[in-house]
């Protein structure tokens, strides 16, 4: 995609929907009479810790529910972390591995109430990722995940938000041969849409 690519995209996007954010916090909100409020994310993703050796900066997808009174939500969002080329030198020879994450992630979190404002969200679910690699290898398998993060609210549909994903340190199943054990880590900056 260019020198500025997809995460330089996402993050200019957001910037150009921002202004837009505020305009709508401006405007009155209509009255709800329901428990559950529901919504879209979408966000640039970018690998941490150990996970940048083997990936690049991606996107996420996401749909959530929430229930206003008791403060809790699930959600479900795919995320894609772009391919990254790396050498493996902890084997007898050196191999060299280009490697990309795909994740479905399904959580239930507690979160603070969302009708305006700065809010704070954990959770916990569980993953299902698939890790390719140049040789044709895939690897697919369940892992814990767990997120936490910060929102804000601009009012009751628009908001942004950043947060942080993992795996629940060195439990999980994701291939062995590949990430020898480590945990998977990204961030996510997303906008994000109550209905």
């Amino acid at each position: 995609m260019g020198k500025l690519g997809l995460f330089g995209l996402t993050v200019m996007a957001l910037l150009l929907l921002t202004p837009v954010a505020y305009a709508k916090a401006s405007e009155p909100e209509p009255p709800t009479n329901s428990r559950w409020r529901f919504g879209v994310e979408a966000s640039g993703t970018m690998p941490i810790s150990d996970t940048t050796k083997m990936t690049s900066a991606g996107f996420g997808l996401s749909m959530f529910a929430e229930h206003e009174i008791k403060e809790f939500g699930l959600s479900i969002e795919y995320v894609a972390l772009g391919k990254k080329t790396w050498e493996d030198v902890e084997g007898e020879l050196p191999r060299v591995f280009t490697t990309s994450f795909d994740n479905v992630n399904a959580q239930i979190y507690m979160f603070r109430r969302f009708q305006s404002g700065l809010y704070g969200i954990a959770g916990v679910g569980c993953g299902y990722g698939n890790i390719s690699n140049n040789s044709g290898f895939d690897s697919h398998s369940f892992a814990v995940m767990w997120t936490s993060g910060i929102g804000y609210s601009f009012n009751n549909n628009f908001g942004v938000i950043l947060k942080g994903t993992g795996t629940w340190g060195k439990a999980h199943n994701f291939d062995k041969e590949l990430l020898r054990g480590d945990a998977l880590y990204y961030l996510s900056l997303g906008v994000q849409y109550r209905f």
